[in-house]
């Protein structure tokens, strides 16, 4: 409650809640204490009346969960994050906030595509993504962003909650 005073008092809402974990990681334990932090995450996010809960969308990397992997390209490392992220929904649905992880070209959820398949299988106004534009830049990409965006938004929809916006340099 003082917190949602202070923010108030200055007129300000809460953005989104943010913490750097996954719901999948390649050891259990890992995976279960990150799925752990994630659920209290969305408590306190809740508390404080923020609407979403930015977090890594995961990588098979034993040592960071944005790191590239080769397992991050399988049908069976995506499967298991959504297997993983439904059972987070419950507690997301409880506090009031949005699970919204953020995607990169290198982590399991790396394209429009699978962006796409990844919201639309889980189904839930609580399981949307974040797009950060620079995240996905490729060399030939980035001397064309804007119709890249165009396209990206176009395709995603409102599957996405939130644009993580800043520059990209060669």
């Amino acid at each position: 409650d003082h917190a949602k005073n202070v923010l108030a008092d200055a007129g300000l809402t809460p953005g989104p809640y943010g913490i750097s974990a996954s719901l999948i990681r390649p050891d259990p334990a890992a995976e279960k204490e990150e799925a752990r932090q994630i659920a209290q995450a969305l408590r306190i996010a809740g508390k404080l009346g923020c609407t979403a809960l930015r977090y890594s969308v995961g990588s098979m990397h034993p040592a960071n969960v944005w790191m590239h992997h080769p397992d991050n390209f399988t049908q069976k490392a995506l499967d298991r994050l959504i297997e993983n992220t439904r059972k987070m929904l419950p507690v997301a649905e409880d506090a009031g906030v949005v699970l919204c992880p953020e995607t990169t070209q290198w982590t399991i959820v790396h394209g429009i595509e699978t962006m796409r398949e990844f919201v639309d299988r889980l189904d839930s106004p609580y399981a949307k993504i974040i797009f950060d534009f620079v995240n996905h830049m490729t060399p030939e990409l980035v001397y064309d962003s804007r119709r890249f965006i165009q396209c990206a938004v176009a395709a995603l929809g409102d599957r996405i909650v939130e644009f993580h916006v800043k520059d990209v340099k060669v």
